[in-house]
Parts: C-alpha cells; structure tokens; sequence
C-alpha cells in the first residue's frame, strides 16, 4: 500500500518487510550528485522502475526512475522522479 504526502511516498508490503520511504525530485541525476557529494552511499545510480505506457500513474509514456539508499539506522530510502 502507498501513501502520497506531498512528494513524499510511503510503501507498506505485507510480510516482515519495512516500510519504504520515496522521496519525490524534480532532477534524480542532480539529487543523486548532491547526495553523493555529501556522504550518502547510494545501492546503485539512478535507474529505469517502471514505464507506465498505458497512463495508470500519470501521462501515458512516463518513466519512474529511482536510486536506493540506506539511512544510519539501516532503513531503505529512496529518491524518485517521473520522467
């Protein structure tokens, strides 16, 4: 189940799993450079989630681009752009 609260998405998955936390960018590329620069250590760059063809989530033909990263307490995080 997703949570929208103003650029920020919440994700519960059934079982044992934590929550998610996304964090909505308008440049994932940018953000991620900003973010490197200053320490965090991303599981990988940038990269291609989904392509929502049939519009479900927004404008047909959108892609859901995401980078992976952990918080000091080992919680998952992530920063996301439509594009």
């Amino acid at each position: 189940m997703f949570f929208e609260f103003s650029g920020v998405r919440l994700l519960f998955e059934r079982g044992n799993e934590p929550a998610v936390l996304y964090f909505r960018v308008d440049d994932i590329d940018e953000a991620h450079q900003h973010l490197t620069a200053k320490g965090v250590v991303f599981e990988n760059p940038p990269h291609l989630i989904h392509r929502d063809d049939s519009g479900t989530f927004g404008a047909a033909g959108e892609e859901e681009w995401m980078a992976f990263f952990k918080d000091p307490g080992g919680n998952t995080l992530a920063i996301a752009t439509r594009r």
